[in-house]
């Protein structure tokens, strides 16, 4: 009788290992998540779902990939996309996994850049693509951009622009100021 317990007790821990897939945990297994940031190559992104077995090792809440671990034919990836995907269920090493595969289920609103824009005295001038001579060089500058704002939106306040910091400027004529960037005059212009 001892021996029919202990070989059904054997055969019921063979059925849990199979069944919740404990030995799946070298084989891809799939996940659903959000994309929380970019940056550079690596995804950062928090778990919805993961189809790993009951005793496999599980995603983490908030994990991270490098985008130059799977193919070529992966779709742009944004912040606030969701994703899913397979991943090694062995490759699970702190809060990083390796991604075998990535489709995108559900794209986030696009943010596209903004013209690029200065607000100087409440008025925003925005970039007319123009390289100027006109302005003369007294050598005095009336100003300088001390603050930006992401690339998708507008200037708020004096001295700020969407495409960053430390630019000096001069007032120009007719509703223009000229920002210097890179060693070249840029013309912007305030629109009606």
């Amino acid at each position: 009788m001892k021996k029919k317990i202990a070989l059904f007790t054997l055969m019921l821990i063979a059925a849990v290992y199979l069944i919740f897939g404990y030995g799946r945990s070298g084989s891809e297994m799939g996940f659903k998540a959000k994309i929380l940031a970019i940056d550079k190559d690596v995804v950062f992104a928090e778990t919805i779902e993961d189809d790993a077995g009951f005793l496999s090792p599980r995603l983490p809440g908030k994990f991270y990939f490098e985008l130059d671990l799977i193919p070529e034919t992966a779709p742009n990836l944004y912040e606030g996309d969701i994703i899913e995907g397979t991943y090694l269920g062995n490759s699970i090493k702190g809060n990083t996994a390796r991604v075998v595969t990535v489709i995108l289920s559900q794209e986030n609103e696009r943010l596209w850049d903004k013209r690029p824009a200065v607000m100087v005295n409440g008025v925003l001038y925005y970039d007319t693509n123009t390289e100027t001579s006109n302005i003369p060089s007294c050598g005095l500058m009336d100003g300088e951009i001390t603050s930006a704002v992401e690339s998708w939106k507008l200037p708020e306040k004096d001295n700020q622009s969407n495409f960053g910091t430390g630019y000096k400027y001069q007032y120009g004529t007719e509703n223009t100021v000229v920002v210097y960037i890179n060693g070249k005059r840029m013309l912007f212009k305030a629109e009606d």
